[in-house]
């Protein structure tokens, strides 16, 4: 869960990379306007049990697991131009910059006591 988000994330895709990659899509509400940020999970040796394209995942869902040969996990952060339409765009051009653009996950993660 991301900050100010509302509802659950969603999966957008699964698939290669980085070993396996899984992407998750947050709404964050924002005053009046809201903003979807899609999150990049790559390295996992294989995806959570209930993530498949479409789901939900809710707070404590769990995204994937990490083996005991490459335990590093890499996180990217990414808010979209502008709201999907339709069925999700592919892998590659989830990442790519014409959908969105980076960003810094200190920016949208929540901060913990």
């Amino acid at each position: 869960e991301l900050e100010g988000q509302h509802g659950d994330a969603e999966v957008l895709a699964v698939g290669p990379g980085k070993n396996i990659t899984v992407v998750t899509r947050h709404r964050i509400g924002e005053g009046s306007a809201s903003r979807d940020y899609v999150v990049f999970f790559r390295g996992l040796e294989r995806p959570g049990p209930s993530v498949k394209t479409g789901a939900a995942l809710g707070t404590l869902a769990v995204v994937g697991f990490v083996g005991d040969a490459d335990p590093a996990v890499e996180v990217e952060v990414r808010e979209l131009r502008q709201p999907l339409a339709g069925a999700p765009p592919t892998l590659g051009a989830l990442e790519g910059s014409a959908l969105s653009f980076k960003v810094d996950p200190r920016n949208v993660l929540p901060l913990r006591p």
